[in-house]
Order: C-alpha cells, then sequence, then structure tokens
C-alpha cells in the first residue's frame, strides 16, 4: 500500500490508496512508499505547523470482504464516496451507485464517516447498500488484483472535498468542487 500526502492550506491531509501491485504512478514520489506533496503554501504564520495531520486511509479486505476507511485528526463529519473507474476505463460496467456525486439508476449513495472512519461490508445486491455500513464493491483475493477505484471525501461542513486513485477527472463537475485533486508530474 502506498501513502499519499498532502497539505491543504496548512492543514496537511494524507491519502492512502489501495495496494494495487503497480507503480503507483497516481502522486507524486517522494522516498519510500511515501508520497509528499506541498500545496504551495505562502502563509508565514509558524501556527500551521500546530494544526494536527489530517489522515485518511482506504484498506480493502477479501475475507470477508470490506473497506475499511480511517481517519486521524478529523476537524469535521465527513462524507466518503467510491467509483469503479478502472473497470469503466475498461468499457466495463463499474459501480457508481455509492460515489457521492451521480449514482447509478436510481442509486445514489454517500457514506458518512464522521471524523473517524468507518468499516463497509459487501453485499450483494442493490437493495442492501445502506449508507454508512454497507457496499456492492466485490473484493478481489489478492486485494491488490481489485480493479482500482476513485475515491472522495467531502468536508460535511465546509463542502471541501478530495480526489484521489485512478481516474481523478471523474469528479471534475462534482457540485460542491472544483475538489482538490493530485496527480504525478511528468
Amino acid at each position: 500500500m502506498k501513502l499519499h500526502s498532502l497539505a491543504l492550506l496548512g492543514l496537511p491531509l494524507v491519502l492512502f490508496g489501495c495496494p494495487t501491485g503497480d507503480d503507483d504512478t497516481d502522486l507524486p514520489t517522494d522516498t519510500g512508499d511515501t508520497d509528499t506533496v506541498d500545496t504551495d503554501d505562502t502563509d508565514t504564520d509558524e501556527t500551521d505547523t500546530d494544526v494536527p495531520q489530517l489522515t485518511v486511509t482506504v484498506t480493502l479486505t477479501d475475507n470477508p470482504d470490506t473497506m475499511i476507511i480511517a481517519i486521524t485528526n478529523g476537524t469535521e463529519d465527513y462524507s466518503f464516496g467510491y467509483a469503479q473507474t478502472e473497470v469503466i476505463a475498461n468499457g466495463g460496467l463499474g459501480w457508481t451507485g455509492e460515489d457521492c456525486h451521480n449514482g447509478q439508476g436510481t442509486t445514489q449513495i454517500c457514506h458518512p464517516v464522521g471524523q473517524t472512519g468507518l468499516t463497509l461490508t459487501h453485499v450483494d445486491t442493490i437493495p442492501e447498500v445502506v449508507a454508512g455500513s454497507t457496499m456492492l464493491l466485490s473484493v478481489d483475493s489478492p486485494p491488490e488484483s481489485t480493479p482500482e477505484n476513485t475515491y472522495i471525501l467531502i468536508g460535511d461542513a465546509t463542502d471541501a472535498c478530495w480526489v484521489w486513485g485512478h481516474d481523478i477527472t471523474y469528479y471534475d463537475d462534482f457540485i460542491d468542487g472544483p475538489c482538490t485533486a493530485y496527480t504525478a508530474p511528468m
């Protein structure tokens, strides 16, 4: 699993992608497994270093199929969504019903994750998907062979949003956007 971090106006945000087995070219690379991006914070206020670092991790497990969203140092309640963008990019019908965005058919779910996160458990049918509890995503075995997703985290009070993962352009027209998104430099 690769660690992705970025700083937003003095409030660092660390985003973890799911293990993919590839070279993880989604975000800029620093050293080792830690990827770091600074958003050119020109504020010289020294108090910025006192702000606890907001950390978000997303982990897929395959026995049972779960998605664990963990948030550390959250400053407000958050909502979380994902879309199977790699499946869509490969010509398949990827699941978008839990994307906090367009949804799929009549299903438009955004998972409330609070300030600390939650665990979503796989269910087999769309009617069984419950916000904040279950997901339709099936995790392959091993988990790193699961097609890549694109993720979104939204601050419920501030409407600030961050996207990361397979295809961040999926959220280009997000209603509360523009979302903060980072890609690897060429």
